[in-house]
């Protein structure tokens, strides 16, 4: 597999991580960010905005907020994040495109909406940097065997900068007027922040608090769909770890005061060796 060899048993799960790894880094680039980052000037420039002043902002709020995620990632997890960033990037890029095509296109707006429409900007950048931006890298840190992790992780980040080339390389195009122009632009946004929501929701398992052991668990399923246990995260993906009797039984499993019982011997004896939890006295 990608010439990487790893146990049989690591086989199939390492593809159902790579696969949802692989996503998680394309999709962060496909939420727009670097589009707004490399073009914004361009953008600005379009709406009849102070361009290098609205620049300064948003990445002014672009630093700080990452700060932010410090203190977040831990408390609320790494799947509600995920969820609440594509949807507040919906949410900004839509508002952003309909206050450009509501005053008529580019040419037609008003200073006032050209700084609705940076005001959405900002509030898009807001939400991808306090989500996508850093959350990404975490979760793709977390997902793989230790023995395999530099190499998957590595051609995660590969398939992230692949979609940085392609951002970097066509947004251009894309930005002049007889293609898709500033407000088709952020509508493509809205729908593949759209298309990103839907994968986190159906495919990327809670990684917050497990072990690598547990962890290895998410992935054992026959086929990708059965190890996201989409069912599961419908009901449970959520900030509040006790909300449901669902989300307890599931995070109990490996956790208990007995957590593996293992037989083992040579000639017919057997032994019996209990591990229990860390923080059992």
């Amino acid at each position: 597999m990608l010439f990487i060899h790893v146990p049989a048993y690591y086989e199939r799960a390492c593809v159902c991580r790579l696969l949802v790894g692989m996503w998680i880094q394309l999709f962060q680039q496909f939420t727009g960010m670097n589009v707004i980052m490399y073009y914004s000037t361009q953008i600005f420039g379009k709406i009849n905005v102070a361009e290098f002043v609205s620049t300064a902002v948003v990445g002014i709020i672009n630093f700080l907020t990452t700060f932010g995620t410090l203190a977040l990632v831990d408390k609320a997890g790494r799947k509600p994040l995920l969820l609440l960033g594509s949807l507040s990037m919906v949410v900004t890029c839509a508002l952003g495109g309909t206050v450009i095509v509501a005053s008529g296109g580019n040419d037609n707006l008003s200073e006032a909406q050209g700084y609705r429409v940076v005001l959405s900007v900002c509030a898009f950048v807001f939400s991808f940097a306090l989500t996508w931006g850093p959350v990404a890298w975490v979760v793709t840190s977390e997902i793989f065997p230790l023995r395999v992790r530099g190499k998957l992780v590595s051609i995660t980040t590969a398939s992230n900068w692949a979609a940085n080339f392609a951002i970097g390389k066509w947004t251009p195009l894309l930005l002049l007027p007889s293609v898709l122009d500033v407000q088709g632009i952020l509508f493509l946004m809205a729908v593949l922040n759209t298309a990103a929501l839907i994968f986190v929701l159906l495919a990327v398992p809670e990684t917050k608090g497990r072990s690598l052991e547990s962890m290895d668990q998410l992935f054992e399923r026959d086929n990708l769909l059965d190890s996201s246990d989409y069912t599961f995260y419908l009901r449970c993906g959520c900030f509040v770890d006790c909300c449901c009797s669902g989300r307890r039984n599931y995070s109990r499993v490996g956790e208990d005061d007995v957590q593996t019982l293992i037989t083992s011997g040579e000639g017919g004896d057997e032994t019996d060796v209990a591990f229990t939890d860390d923080t059992a006295t």
